[in-house]
């Protein structure tokens, strides 16, 4: 036997270099996790018949340039949902040509879109466009949580309309000054 005080295996016991930090905080991940569990949510109350609590405003419609930006992706939200296809090409062409859109209207529209069940990962997107936008977006996302303003697009099938979860969140993200990390 070796008089050596280290195990015979000290390979195994030796002490790894240290990681190089995450590109990812652990506040970004829970607030992630958060979303992803309220969107499930939201997704297991609207399967299950749910009707959704947010009203639709009956006296107010989109304004005509932010209804021209919303209703293609509420159409071809429609037409995604009845091949139960969430990666639809045309789908995701109109959602994402309205993230990618600067104006003053596109960016009331990401916010009026939020009334809508869009995906999970396209609501994830969508909250993230919005907080982007900056805390600007703040008095239009207190002005859509209180009900839904009239499509060109109706009728949505009520699976689509849901509780203001989505408003919840970039209204919380923005509050606190968070961006999501790309």
């Amino acid at each position: 036997m070796s008089n050596n005080r280290h195990s015979p295996n000290t390979a195994l016991h030796r002490t790894p270099a240290a990681a190089p930090p995450s590109p990812v905080s652990f506040r970004t991940l829970g607030r992630l996790a958060m979303m992803v569990i309220g969107l499930l949510c939201t997704l297991t109350a609207v399967c299950m018949g749910f009707e959704p609590h947010m009203p639709q405003c009956k006296s107010e419609r989109l304004r005509p340039g932010v209804d021209r930006l919303v209703s293609p992706v509420l159409k071809a939200l429609k037409v995604a949902a009845s091949k139960n296809d969430w990666w639809d090409k045309t789908y995701e062409k109109q959602f994402y040509r309205l993230i990618e859109a600067k104006s003053t209207d596109a960016r009331e529209a990401r916010v009026a879109l939020m009334a809508y069940y869009v995906g999970e990962h396209y609501g994830e997107e969508l909250v993230c466009a919005v907080e982007a936008d900056g805390k600007g977006m703040i008095p239009l996302l207190d002005k859509y949580k209180q009900c839904r303003p009239v499509s060109s697009a109706e009728p949505i099938p009520s699976r689509f309309l849901v509780e203001p979860t989505l408003y919840g969140y970039a209204l919380d993200g923005l509050r606190k000054g968070e961006k999501c990390e790309e």
